[in-house]
């Protein structure tokens, strides 16, 4: 015994804390329990509790591919994030922000583009300008870029570093797009870019056509499935008389490839989902 243990332990039980500590171990002991799922994996068997999810999660609400990737690939870390709403603590470090990143591709490609087909009055591939040209577009969208930058001066040095790496991708993406080009050479009318940031289910004030802000519903025996999304672009072409379409999703890390048995385990439901809406 230590001075003042008695004094220690009553106050933790009167604030709770002994009962607390107690809790979080046995939610640890039944997390070891790897053959079942139970409470500490988000099955919820209290009656009010489930009410209330099926409240939140009922019919009117409208999923996200993201949403169902996440569910599938790991139902106790969408019950952590969607359903409690808790975060990961932020790491007291300076790192790139990825997403931020993603953005600024995202709103130069859809830049770029969208100022190359107003310029030639329709959908074009950028693989088709002269150098010159090419080169022209990509300072123009550089300049538009640079001039939303800037919410403290650590975001602005960040984003600036992001600019110079979106200058030498983009710089790369003529050759990314000649490769892309050929595999439609053959169709009456090869695709090509022609709409970007294509909406389902949001609404907002800045949407591109064909957006709409009514959800895709897939329709089973019992619920209809409600989804949302934003598509980075959508090519058109013609084959044999017919008006064809590719769904191009932007990735500016690693791309995987689609699988049939990831689509069919729901863990890569994305680009399916999209070309379907």
């Amino acid at each position: 015994r230590y001075p003042g243990h008695c004094d220690l332990m009553r106050a933790m039980l009167e604030v709770g804390l002994a009962e607390s500590v107690l809790s979080g171990l046995r939610m640890v002991e039944a997390r070891q329990h790897r053959q079942d799922f139970g409470p500490a994996e988000g099955m919820l068997a209290g009656a009010a509790a489930r009410r209330e999810v099926a409240q939140r999660f009922g019919a009117a609400w409208t999923f996200s591919a993201t949403e169902l990737e996440q569910y599938a690939a790991c139902p106790y870390q969408y019950f952590l994030d969607r359903v409690l709403g808790l975060e990961p603590l932020d790491e007291l470090e300076l790192t790139v922000d990825y997403r931020a990143r993603g953005r600024l591709v995202h709103r130069g490609l859809a830049d770029f583009h969208q100022r190359i087909n107003e310029h030639h009055q329709g959908p074009t591939s950028p693989a088709t300008l002269s150098p010159e040209e090419y080169q022209r577009f990509l300072d123009e969208t550089g300049e538009r870029l640079s001039r939303q930058i800037g919410r403290t001066p650590l975001d602005a040095a960040l984003e600036q570093v992001d600019l110079r790496l979106w200058a030498r991708w983009a710089d790369a993406y003529r050759q990314q797009h000649q490769a892309y080009d050929r595999q439609w050479q053959d169709c009456t009318v090869p695709l090509r870019p022609t709409w970007f940031e294509v909406s389902f289910g949001h609404s907002g004030r800045h949407m591109s056509p064909p957006s709409t802000d009514e959800p895709w519903e897939i329709s089973t025996q019992d619920p209809v499935i409600r989804l949302a999304g934003r598509i980075d672009r959508i090519d058109t072409g013609t084959v044999a008389g017919r008006t064809v379409f590719n769904v191009v999703d932007y990735k500016t890390g690693a791309s995987g490839r689609y699988r049939r048995e990831m689509i069919a385990s729901g863990t890569a439901l994305q680009l399916p989902l999209y070309a379907l809406a």
